[in-house]
Parts: structure tokens; sequence; C-alpha cells
């Protein structure tokens, strides 16, 4: 009768046991699901952003289109020069920040100076730089924001103001730490079973496991996956 009493007992055990792995199984499979779907998107977005910017310096080195966006700004203002819109010559906005591009996955934030300089003696040419702010409209790998800076040949009156401009057609990414990346925090919340299973003792539980292949099998198919996920969630780190 004693004896059946243990085994009785040690088979309740291995439910709690299984259940817990499974659990947590199914916690690491979904987390892993989820930075497939995010890095699936960070690549999407990305792709988006580099045809917007050959778009936005396509339509900037046109002299008419960067001339009626920018006509009139002040260079050396008291505040930097904002870009709400590109305007073609007829009147037409072509981009407007607070719009979605790209199938919908990149918002344009903003278009702000970043710098400017004379690059001639008598102060009537110069470069202008601009910071293109673009935030992924979908959840995704690394920072939300990705910044882009495009350069401006401006010419000026004495006042200050833009006359006429063409971009260089050059799109260079911003300086260090502009494209900000996240560490992805590597959380799995423990399920009712597995805090039930924590409790348990801890040479009590290895033991059933290692004397169960299946509940063996399943802990390592856990590792396995915790492996995978770590690794790709290091891709994204730094």
């Amino acid at each position: 009768m004693k004896k059946l009493i243990n085994e009785q007992g040690i088979s309740l055990i291995q439910v709690v046991i299984a259940a817990g792995l499974m659990s947590m199984l199914g916690l690491v499979m979904m987390r892993m699901q989820e930075n497939q779907l995010k890095t699936q998107n960070d690549i999407g977005a990305r792709a988006e952003v580099v045809s917007f910017m050959k778009k936005f310096n396509s339509l900037m080195a046109s002299p008419g289109y960067c001339q009626e966006s920018l006509k009139g700004q002040l260079v050396n203002g008291a505040k930097k020069i904002t870009l709400d819109k590109v305007i073609a010559p007829n009147g037409k906005v072509i981009l407007e920040v607070g719009e979605l591009y790209g199938d919908r996955q990149i918002l344009l934030k903003s278009i702000e100076q970043k710098n400017f300089f004379f690059d001639d003696v008598a102060k009537t040419r110069g470069i202008l730089g601009l910071t293109i702010s673009l935030e992924k409209n979908k959840k995704s790998m690394g920072a939300k924001t990705i910044r882009k800076t495009a350069e401006v040949f401006v010419s000026v009156n004495a006042s200050g103001a833009i006359e006429a401009c063409s971009s260089s057609g050059l799109d260079l990414t911003s300086g260090a730490g502009a494209i900000e990346t996240a560490s992805i925090k590597k959380v799995i919340e423990k399920s009712a079973a597995g805090e039930e299973i924590k409790e348990l003792d801890e040479k009590n539980i290895k033991k059933i496991i290692e004397g169960n292949p299946a509940l063996k099998e399943m802990q390592e198919a856990i590792k396995n996956l915790k492996k995978a996920n770590q690794a790709m969630e290091k891709m994204y780190d730094d």
C-alpha cells in the first residue's frame, strides 16, 4: 500500500513538471515567433527608408522642388530650419511630415536643419545639412526612429535667406548613435505551474526528469529554443 502511494505521488509530480515545462516551451515559442515578426518588420522598414531617401534626394536635386520647399528660409536665423512639406513647382505637396510612406511602414516624423556652413568667401553659397527622422509604423527590432541626413547646396542673399538650392544627391547616415539600437529584454514570464515547480525540491525534480526520457527531451527542446532566441536577440544588441 505504501509503495502504491509513493508511485501515485511521483506520478502527480511528473504531471506538474510536465505541465510547467510545456508552459515554458509555449512561452519560448511565442517569443521566438514575435521576434521573427519584429525582424521581418525591421528589414521591411529599413528597405523603405532607403527607398524614401532616394526619392527625397531625387526631389531635392531638382531646383524647382528644392527652391519651392526651401525658398525664403533663413540659414542664419535664430531658429533652425524645419520643413513640413516637400513641394512641387506647381504647388502640389509630394512629401509631408506626419504622413505614412512605403506601404505604410514608415512615418515621416520631421525634417530639420542639422547644420549649415558657407563654402565661399563672399558667403553667398553654402551647404545645408537636413536630418530626416523616420519612425517605424510596426513593432520591430531595434530603435523605433531612424535618422538619415541629406545635404543641400543653397545660394543665399545678403540677409541669409535661401534664394535657390539643389541637393548634392548624397544620402549620408547621421553621426554615431543616430540610428539607435535597443537591447531586447530577455524575459519569460513564469506560469502558475512554473511557480509550483520552483517550490519543489530541486534534487527530486532533477531525479524525476533524468528518469523520464520524455521530460528530459522536453527540457532539452526548451534549452535549444532559448539558445536560438538569444542568438536572434543578440543580433540587435549593442
